[in-house]
């Protein structure tokens, strides 16, 4: 969120939250000065502790629909992260089960893993971005960028070792990809 006063007593920044509360505050103080005040004192303190009030009413919706988009953006960014994870899982799934399928011949083509792989490592550098990003904006922890990116390295590496049982489909990897992918 951003800053509404930027420094009220010396170099001390205050969020929205804290301005609120401060408001709510000064028109407590209006609105007990006006009950001590008579005429038409007590009517200008009191309208403006009443004009004040309106207007923190807006501010404080304001700040809560705008919370709720933030709350709204991080589930969103969370939940993209985890649909392209479960692609990326899918991907490993998937060429596991081409390999182990057709057993010790190998008889899958190279062109069928050769898909497989080029959508993991497609949805990988998505799923980067999107991590990153997240952290970038706070919707995510740095532990939980962490953990995310160990779960990406995970995959990778699920992903070599299954191609380990073939030598076409390692070799395929080391030429498409260079050699710090393979093990």
């Amino acid at each position: 969120m951003g800053n509404i006063a930027a420094s009220m007593a010396g170099s001390r920044v205050y969020d929205e939250r804290e301005f609120c509360a401060r408001l709510r505050g000064e028109i407590r103080r209006l609105e007990e000065r006006a009950k001590v005040l008579e005429g038409n004192d007590r009517k200008v303190v009191a309208d403006m502790a009443q004009i004040m009030a309106a207007q923190l009413q807006g501010l404080e919706r304001s700040l809560e629909a705008s919370c709720g988009i933030e709350g709204e953006e991080r589930e969103e960014a969370l939940a993209s992260i985890i649909r392209i994870l479960n692609e990326i899982d899918g991907c490993v799934n998937s060429l596991a089960r081409l390999v182990v399928k057709n057993g010790r011949g190998f008889n899958f083509t190279i062109h069928d893993a050769t898909c497989i792989i080029d959508r993991f490592f497609y949805n990988c550098q998505i799923a980067e971005e999107r991590i990153k990003d997240a952290g970038q904006r706070k919707h995510i922890t740095k532990a939980q960028v962490d953990e995310l990116n160990e779960q990406l390295a995970k995959a990778v590496a699920r992903i070599m070792k299954i191609s380990e049982q073939s030598d076409a489909l390692a070799k395929m990897l080391q030429d498409k990809y260079g050699t710090g992918v393979t093990g």
